[in-house]
């Protein structure tokens, strides 16, 4: 297997796979290194070394590699009159591959806009430009998902007084599971079946009227094709619900709206004073999203919701089950305590807060986390130590969690 380690335009390391290229994930123990493919987060490729040196991986990629014939495919292309058409014909680049510099880009796009080769009818606008060097000679192009018939739906249920008790003027679908957890199972993917959005990341809002996808730099492109028509693509940042003129922001709402969200998939934390034109980021909730989000809808004379069940489950014919993957235990010499100590210290710091409960939601503090951290439980907080049971499980792929819930009281473990 041909491997080598590269570094980083930040000064990180990267691992190069057979022209495949992955990232670093997370160190584990005894200099065990988890990696995934750096293109895509939903790309199945991963690997795992140890000192160094593979000690397994799944090369198998939804993309071709990055390798020597795309970068010389690349100088052919910048030398040769620039060709749309041409472009596709050759085999496909990663665009990092095949441009040294920013500056070679832009040089080429001049280019390429007015350069007399280029015939009136050719599409050479950024967009096809990089359609051209990243889709496969004959493979079938990216094909938005058609949402009209979903959206309809939904529109229904958030009208329907069977299911709502109040007809709602926008429903929010977050990109998080219940545990707000960083990956997610099929079952949890809700906002990419309503939108077709497959992004690691983002938060669709619909209304009565119009839908709209934020998301980050990173899927700008993805974005544009997965989306279909029905959708207006938003870019993170710009505030869901603040001041500013956007096409989904109070302007838009009229007084007294009712907004609906599903309570498992927003956070909830300590209250923090935050000003009503604060943004609210659209793509990563953080410890406490509810309480700024209702302050701001309130503000603007609307209210906040929370909807049991989720709309989007109700209309989810084809919903993945809730995964239910065997659980074993985590031998001593990794886990450095056994769980019966870790209780011990929990409830000896919850005497002292005068706590009553602990509850855990955190997938990895059920299981595993190697990593000290504070529960907030009423005004206090409790430290919960490593992953609390020592236990494993792959509900998750690529990560050794279980779906869980975990409350500890001074008399009780449930």
């Amino acid at each position: 297997m041909d491997y080598q380690y590269v570094t980083t335009q930040r000064g990180g390391t990267a691992l190069i796979i057979n022209g495949h290229r992955y990232n670093k994930v997370r160190d584990g123990r005894e200099g065990t290194i988890y990696w995934r493919c750096a293109k895509d987060r939903h790309c199945p490729g991963r690997a795992v070394t140890w000192n160094n040196r593979i000690k397994k991986v799944n090369n198998l990629h939804n993309h071709p590699p990055r390798n020597s014939a795309a970068a010389a495919a690349a100088t052919r292309r910048f030398n040769a009159p620039p060709d749309c058409e041409a472009l596709r014909q050759e085999d496909p680049p990663i665009l990092e591959n095949l441009v040294p510099s920013l500056a070679v880009l832009k040089a080429f796009m001049c280019q390429t806009w007015v350069s007399p080769y280029s015939k009136p009818q050719d599409d050479c606008t950024l967009h096809s430009f990089y359609l051209s060097l990243t889709t496969p000679p004959g493979a079938a192009p990216i094909m938005a998902k058609n949402t009209t018939s979903l959206l309809s739906k939904l529109r229904l249920l958030m009208k329907n007084s069977s299911v709502v008790k109040d007809s709602l003027e926008a429903y929010i679908i977050p990109s998080c599971d219940a545990h707000q957890s960083e990956y997610i199972a099929a079952t949890d993917e809700r906002r990419a079946f309503i939108s077709g959005f497959t992004g690691s990341a983002g938060t669709a809002v619909v209304t009565s009227s119009q839908a709209a996808l934020w998301t980050d730099g990173r899927y700008y492109l993805q974005a544009q094709q997965q989306l279909d028509q029905n959708w207006m693509l938003m870019k993170d940042g710009r505030s869901i619900l603040s001041n500013r003129k956007c096409q989904l922001g109070l302007n838009v709402l009229p007084h007294g709206s009712r907004v609906g969200v599903d309570p498992y998939l927003i956070s909830h934390g300590k209250l923090v004073h935050q000003s009503v034109c604060q943004p609210v980021s659209a793509t990563t909730w953080g410890t406490d999203a509810w309480r700024p989000l209702q302050t701001r809808l309130e503000a603007g004379g609307h209210s906040l919701l929370a909807i049991r069940p989720n709309l989007v489950d109700l209309l989810w014919e084809e919903k993945p089950p809730l995964p239910s993957t065997p659980v074993f235990p985590q031998p001593l010499k990794y886990t450095g305590k056994i769980w019966q100590a870790k209780l011990y210290e929990v409830r000896k710091e919850m005497k002292k807060k005068q706590a009553q409960a602990l509850v855990i939601t955190a997938l990895d503090e059920v299981a595993c986390k190697s990593l000290p951290n504070l529960h907030s439980v009423g005004s206090c907080h409790v430290w919960c130590g490593p992953g609390f049971l020592n236990l494993r499980g792959s509900d998750i792929p690529f990560n050794p969690v279980f779906f869980s819930y975990l409350i500890i009281t001074p008399s009780s473990v449930q």
